[in-house]
């Protein structure tokens, strides 16, 4: 419910909305975590990394690598 409520926000005021998500299921499956992001924007989106980027945080914070460019 909170998640749907955050994304319904989001998707009113910025051009990235998050579509998917799978979360960390119970056993031994190390890195089959992953979200699924949308460009809802008329131009390409670029993520900037490194620590003062993007970054996606559960409890420690996962930074992106490299930029991203997201297109339309």
């Amino acid at each position: 419910m909170v998640i749907l409520f955050i994304s319904f926000v989001l998707a009113q005021n910025y051009p990235l909305s998050i579509t998917e998500i799978m979360y960390d299921l119970p056993g031994k499956d190390d890195n089959y975590e992953w979200i699924e992001v949308k460009n809802v924007s008329s131009q390409n989106l670029f993520l900037k990394s490194g620590k003062s980027g993007w970054r996606l945080f559960d409890g420690s914070n996962h930074l992106f690598k490299n930029d991203l460019e997201i297109n339309v």
